[in-house]
């Protein structure tokens, strides 16, 4: 669906239980960086879909999945996203 349709991506990390915990001056940490590289096909794409990176958490990750900006007919342009602390 990445690459074919273009879908958005909402990637949940289970290591991480807040959003701040994902970040390090205020941009993600290079060791979820890091974890990109576990699925090259991924992280190659992601400068073509939107991406949202999220910890988990029940109530951002259902905020994650309203998220009209992460839906096929309204998404936003492709880039990395999180949610701001």
């Amino acid at each position: 669906g990445i690459n074919d349709q273009g879908l958005p991506v909402i990637v949940v990390y289970p290591e991480y239980a807040t959003k701040e915990s994902l970040l390090v001056g205020g941009s993600l940490k290079q060791a979820v960086k890091n974890l990109w590289g576990n699925l090259p096909v991924f992280r190659d794409s992601m400068s073509k879909i939107p991406t949202l990176h999220v910890p988990m958490n029940k109530e951002l990750i259902k905020k994650s999945l309203q998220d009209g900006e992460f839906m096929v007919g309204s998404m936003k342009a492709p880039g990395i996203y999180r949610y701001n602390p």
